[in-house]
């Protein structure tokens, strides 16, 4: 017959077959995190490499205007490209924040804070400029590993003579089918 210690010990041991379960479930949950991360760096690095071959010039900073963009992004900062006159570049740069998974947010406008404080006007928000932020989501730290990256790839593509490397021109394979 069935008494109660047998449908204690039935429950303990269901329990347990669970949490068992539970954790290779999240280990297999972590695997799959960490090989979507290095997707994902793969396509930041390989979209760089092109932003860097298409817009670097030899002696230009902007790889360290890259850096010292992602550097303001870590530090909380929000940034625009709404200032930047060469479309071809504000584009490239979208692309490569989107990859970053940057959020698009509204950029408060410093100058203008107290000018229209209880005038009742909110003309002002349709203008608002926007621009990127690492989001509060469970995607700021994998935006913020990936911020890191592209920190690191641009230490790496310009040589001390303010040439590209040839390890930065030859990492951008040819495009393969996705």
């Amino acid at each position: 017959g069935i008494d109660m210690a047998g449908v204690r010990k039935h429950d303990i041991i269901e329990e347990a077959k669970q949490k068992e379960l539970q954790k290779i479930q999240q280990v297999a949950e972590d695997a799959r995190k960490q090989e979507s991360a290095k997707y994902d760096i793969t396509n930041v690095e390989n979209h760089l490499t092109k932003l860097l071959k298409q817009f670097f010039k030899e002696g230009s900073t902007l790889h360290q205007e890259l850096q010292v963009l992602c550097k303001d992004l870590l530090d909380g900062q929000s940034i625009s490209l709404d200032g930047l006159p060469d479309e071809a570049l504000k584009n490239e740069l979208n692309a490569l924040f989107q990859l970053c998974q940057l959020e698009e947010c509204e950029m408060d406008d410093d100058d203008d804070d107290d000018s229209d404080e209880g005038s009742g006007n909110d003309s002002d928000s349709e203008n608002k400029a926007t621009g990127y932020c690492i989001s509060d989501s469970n995607k700021a730290k994998e935006s913020q590993a990936l911020l890191n990256a592209v920190i690191q790839f641009c230490d790496k593509a310009v040589s001390k003579d303010g040439k590209l490397t040839a390890r930065s021109r030859m990492m951008f394979p040819a495009r393969q089918g996705v």
